[in-house]
């Protein structure tokens, strides 16, 4: 029974919501899985600190190996949730996704959160170390983007013209390299705003 339970939720986990268990049924559950549930209601209503709790007492009392995987699962992701949630206030930022990638550290899109949370900070060497990891690990097609989010960064935020003026050509480059025509004129008209006379690759 446990099984299939946990087929179902690792397929359609909001399944769980669509018909509440009784008081009495829930209890006679595996403790790890109904801690499991109780995580899932957590994050439904956006409370990742007590869901993660919920989740990592999961991973320790679940009976299986599924299960600890699914709760494991849900820690790493109720810490991306939180730190794209928590927008107006960088230091949960940091925090959550910091975790997050403890757990995965090739999340590229959650090193640039974090990077951008760091620049709110005033912190700008973990603003640049964090954006300087989301360009690695992103995927090819995003590159130049990253770059580019870098270059405006290191420009605006850390007064480090050299780095920009390198990360505005490398954009650019990068961009050509991959065939985006419309970015290539995009970039180049940023870094003519910004005071970079920058040529076409």
């Amino acid at each position: 029974m446990l099984r299939r339970i946990l087929a179902a939720m690792a397929v359609v986990p909001f399944l769980l919501f669509s018909a509440p268990l009784k008081a009495e049924e829930a209890t006679k559950l595996p403790i790890g899985l109904q801690l499991y549930m109780q995580a899932q209601k957590k994050v439904s209503v956006q409370e990742y600190d007590d869901a993660i709790l919920l989740f990592l007492q999961s991973v320790d009392a679940s009976e299986t190996n599924e299960l600890k995987r699914l709760a494991a699962t849900g820690v790493l992701n109720s810490h991306l949730a939180a730190g794209f949630y928590f927008q107006e206030a960088p230091d949960k930022v940091v925090y959550h996704l910091t975790e997050a990638l403890k757990l995965k550290p090739t999340v590229s899109r959650a090193w640039s959160r974090k990077g951008q949370a760091h620049c709110k900070l005033k912190q700008y060497q973990d603003c640049d170390d964090a954006l300087t990891m989301a360009i690695e690990h992103s995927p090819i097609e995003y590159r130049h983007h990253l770059i580019w989010q870098r270059a405006v960064t290191r420009h605006v935020d850390m007064n480090r013209p050299q780095l920009a003026a390198k990360d505005f050509v490398a954009a650019t480059k990068q961009a050509q390299a991959y065939g985006d025509t419309k970015m290539v004129t995009a970039f180049l008209t940023s870094a003519k705003a910004f005071g970079y006379n920058i040529t076409r690759p």
